[in-house]
């Protein structure tokens, strides 16, 4: 295992932002001396849109780039600000402090100027049309395919952020799009500096398999991204793919609730939905999945949706690497979902001694029925008793049925009409 390194965390960026027709340029500076930029190309015109939508994107952008070098200060060129920003920087910064194992960090965010609050009427917009984040990916092709259902107008759109994935998410998007019959349109992000900065204020980006290039808190941008697409198409919904565990799952330590997913959970949306309805004031954010477990959703495409899903993506390094986290994963999920067992003694005990970041495994529930019939059989050996204890003690009195039972429970979704039909 590579010794990690310490974190020095960097002391202040700062950001500014300009628009030239179709493309967003951000740029910013470490330390006042590491200059980078974030390009972002839109499919159509984005100077057309009133500054308001701008200063968003570019919010997003410095919380991002702020929480990736940890900066202890955040200054703005332009005005802005509100509660519902702090907490969205607070909480990038927590799950990022803690994945580190670095002192909590509390930021100083300086705009320009305090903006604010002004809701200005607008033309309402359409409840049936909804613009959706589509990576080419098991839970976003379910969500198109249950929007779509529901007979809403779907304005998908693809962000290239992934750094080595991007590709092979581009040719699912292709396959998928001829075979839905949807357009999806395009957005360019070209951050050169992205690797640079990931690898030397962090030990947790970029190293094959254990931790993939996805900058941390991208749904941020994602969703200032779809804001745009929302006013461009008159759509009242902005829709991602995320499941219940990214949506609930949180971490209670230290006297924090921290969100463990980033963005990808229910009061980090709600935070920007609130930042947005000053611009929209009739704009929802929505995951038609976030009812479903990562296994009911597997479940539910290959039993309804076979061919679509074998067209979908998986991994965050490769085609199927076969190794990382994720593929490890939907190996799981295929093998429960096929009623096939390959565990060996050796995977049995690699996942007991695998050290989760959160202290409990995301996938707790569907883990424990995989690995059941070896859990009971070594529950009471001294070897491993404390291991199982510490994963899977609050759930051990589940039967394989009763766990399995869990998995499929359909949770409420506040997010979508109460008639939306899964």
């Amino acid at each position: 295992m590579k010794k990690e390194k310490t974190i020095k965390p960097a002391k202040h960026v700062y950001c500014d932002f300009a628009v030239r027709n179709e493309v967003f340029h951000f740029s910013y500076i470490i330390d006042k001396s590491d200059k980078g930029v974030i390009e972002i190309t839109f499919p159509f015109s984005i100077k057309k849109f009133s500054q308001a939508y701008h200063r968003l994107l570019a919010s997003s952008c410095a919380a991002v780039v702020g929480s990736l070098v940890l900066a202890e200060e955040i200054e703005m060129s332009w005005s802005g600000g509100s509660n519902f920003f702090e907490e969205i920087v607070t909480s990038l910064y927590d799950i990022r402090t803690f994945s580190e194992g670095v002192d909590y960090i509390n930021p100083n965010v300086l705009f320009a100027k305090k903006s604010t609050r002004q809701v200005k009427k607008y033309k309402d917009l359409k409840d049936s049309r909804a613009v959706l984040s589509w990576s080419g990916g098991i839970d976003s092709s379910l969500s198109l395919l249950l929007l779509k259902k529901n007979k809403f107008t779907v304005y998908p759109f693809f962000t290239d952020i992934n750094i080595h994935q991007k590709s092979h998410e581009l040719e699912s998007i292709e396959r998928l799009s001829k075979q839905l019959e949807v357009t999806c349109e395009r957005v360019n992000v070209w951050w050169p500096k992205i690797l640079e900065h990931g690898k030397k204020y962090s030990n947790k980006f970029d190293h094959f398999p254990e931790y993939n290039a996805i900058p941390f808190g991208r749904d941020f941008i994602h969703s200032m991204i779809g804001l745009f697409f929302a006013k461009q198409y008159d759509a009242k919904n902005i829709c991602f793919g995320h499941e219940h565990e990214l949506w609930k799952n949180d971490i209670k330590i230290d006297g924090k609730v921290i969100e463990r997913n980033d963005m990808q959970n229910e009061r980090n949306m709600k935070r920007i939905e609130n930042m947005a309805k000053d611009l929209l004031p009739q704009i929802t954010f929505v995951s038609p999945i976030a009812g479903l477990s990562k296994y009911a959703v597997y479940e539910m495409m290959a039993t309804n949706y076979l061919s679509v899903l074998q067209n979908t993506t998986t991994c965050y390094f490769k085609k199927r690497c076969g190794q990382c986290n994720n593929c490890k994963l939907m190996e799981v999920i295929e093998e429960l979902y096929a009623g096939e067992d390959t565990i060996t003694f050796s995977d049995f005990k690699h996942m007991l001694s695998f050290k989760n970041t959160v202290k409990k495994e995301t996938f707790q529930t569907m883990i424990y029925v995989y690995y059941y019939d070896w859990l009971q059989k070594y529950k009471t050996d001294k070897r491993f008793i404390e291991l199982i204890q510490n994963k899977y003690g609050d759930i051990m009195h589940l039967s394989k049925q009763e766990a399995m039972d869990l998995l499929l429970v359909r949770h409420k979704n506040m997010t979508i009409p109460l008639d939306f039909v899964i």
